[in-house]
């Protein structure tokens, strides 16, 4: 794999102590491993693998010669990044892709975290990247109907930033599509400081050309790790989501088992799942909770609950920005109002929430704001 990235791309330098090779190339090997001896893959399971360690060799080999090339990527200030962390399924992808609206938030998508080189303004400076990422995305069964009720997957769509860090092969995505013993145990060993560290690289690459606009981040994941992640970003803004982890584990367990599904042989049990994520998550939030006890960290976290934000999306998003004494512009409402008001946007959880609310007798369908109101009478 490695000699086919370099003959595809024609370079040759992985990137020494500088960028982790020696961590890179011990994940590279126990995932290798963990593919062929573990993921118990399909034949498209394989295929799907293939394509996507392939571009990601490929990605880390032209984003290192990007920024031997272009030593002013280095030079990239990343200030006050924002993150927005907590459960996954507590709302946080409908909070990131909202904001994502505001154009003086710099939100990465899918192909740029992916296929970063070269540096791009926007779409029409992306080539062929974006067609090959969907390619991948279809080839690992992460754009099935059912896939995508529960997540949507799509090249040009904001999505968790676990994805700057598979040129060290530190993303999240990977273990939970394919099953890795090997890897994870080997994964568990890497300090996490190596991750953050390529974050920012990441980062960098990723704000080139584009200075001046604030980044927004969003990561379940990072919950477990708020001490490395201030560490590298010390002025740091989180949003932190809240929701109720009876509502939030039966969906994460349900879309783990059906990613792994579409690509191995492999059915993993939804209650060994759910029970997996439910030790992983309280040790993670209990450690948040300590973390954020520390002085000066009240001002630096903005709670944000699931039931706010779908009840009245644009007031939660008001008082995230007043919190941190941001400015929400009127071209930024607007923005907003109008991909509320689409109806083809990706909000199957949100009507979800809403549903329930309604059942439960807790939400008044005559008193929701908006596009709320509309959601619920199209799912009648």
């Amino acid at each position: 794999m490695l000699s086919a990235a370099e003959r595809e791309t024609g370079l040759t330098d992985w990137g020494g102590d500088a960028y982790f090779e020696a961590d890179f190339r011990r994940l590279l090997e126990a995932m290798s491993y963990s593919l062929r001896h573990e993921s118990n893959l399909t034949r498209q399971g394989r295929a799907g693998a293939d394509l996507r360690l392939a571009a990601l060799l490929e990605a880390r080999l032209e984003f290192i010669d990007d920024r031997k090339r272009q030593t002013e990527i280095t030079r990239q200030p990343i200030t006050k990044p924002m993150f927005i962390v907590g459960l996954p399924r507590s709302g946080s992808t409908f909070l990131h892709t909202l904001m994502s609206q505001d154009p003086a938030n710099r939100v990465p998508v899918t192909w740029e975290m992916m296929l970063p080189s070269p540096p791009a303004r926007d779409d029409r400076d992306a080539g062929t990247r974006i067609a090959r990422v969907e390619g991948i995305l279809a080839s690992m069964g992460l754009q099935t109907p059912e896939i995508l009720a529960l997540h949507p997957f799509g090249a040009r769509l904001p999505e968790e930033d676990h994805l700057m860090t598979e040129i060290g092969l530190l993303g999240d995505n990977l273990p939970a599509v394919w099953r890795m013993p090997a890897y994870n145990k080997q994964r568990s060993a890497t300090n996490n400081a190596v991750m953050f560290a390529l974050h920012r690289m990441m980062l960098q690459t990723l704000q080139h050309g584009r200075r001046g606009e604030r980044v927004l981040l969003k990561n379940p994941g990072h919950i477990f790790n708020l001490g490395p992640l201030f560490a590298e970003y010390p002025d740091a803004l989180v949003v932190q989501t809240h929701r109720d982890p009876a509502k939030v584990i039966p969906s994460v367990a349900a879309l783990i088992v059906m990613m792994r599904t579409n690509s191995s042989d492999d059915r993993p049990p939804p209650e060994k799942v759910a029970q997996g994520n439910v030790r992983a998550f309280a040790d993670g939030l209990g450690k948040a909770i300590v973390f954020r006890q520390q002085p000066g960290m009240t001002q630096r976290f903005c709670d944000v609950h699931f039931r706010d934000l779908v009840t009245d999306p644009i007031r939660t998003v008001e008082r995230v920005y007043t919190y941190f004494g941001l400015q929400l512009s009127r071209d930024a409402r607007e923005a907003m109002q109008r991909w509320l008001a689409d109806p083809a946007i990706p909000i199957a959880d949100v009507e979800a929430a809403l549903e329930a609310l309604v059942k439960r007798g807790t939400l008044d369908v005559r008193r929701v704001p908006g596009s709320a109101a509309i959601y619920m009478n199209r799912r009648r």
